[in-house]
């Protein structure tokens, strides 16, 4: 399973550039973090509005968290994302990383 990730960076309202990262660019340590700071594992839908509201909680978390996923991404440049599309963006990777765990443990069971 693969997924296309993609992170805007505006200029007032106006996309300015657009990065692009294949899940499997991105280190397993930055889900689990990511998964941590979003408390992923008390979310009730993981729907794009439930997590765009934990974001607020841990904003000087996300900037990091997103360079890691976007190579070339700078701190100054992930200032000016979206919350709704980072909010995606997460969706999408936990989307992949839960699919791909449970792909992984129906393989196990098989054997």
């Amino acid at each position: 399973m693969d997924l296309n990730l993609k992170l805007h960076v505006y200029s007032g309202r106006k996309i300015v550039k657009t990065y692009e990262a294949n899940t499997f660019d991105i280190e397993l340590g930055t889900v689990e973090d990511v998964a941590e700071a979003l408390h992923l594992d008390t979310m009730q839908s993981g729907s794009v509005q439930e997590i765009m509201t934990v974001l607020v909680g841990c904003v000087s978390l996300v900037r990091p968290f997103l360079c890691d996923m976007f190579d070339g991404l700078t701190m100054e440049e992930a200032k000016h994302t979206r919350t709704q599309n980072i909010a995606e963006v997460f969706q999408g990777l936990f989307a992949w990383f839960t699919g791909s765990m449970n792909a992984v443990n129906g393989e196990n069971k098989k054997k």
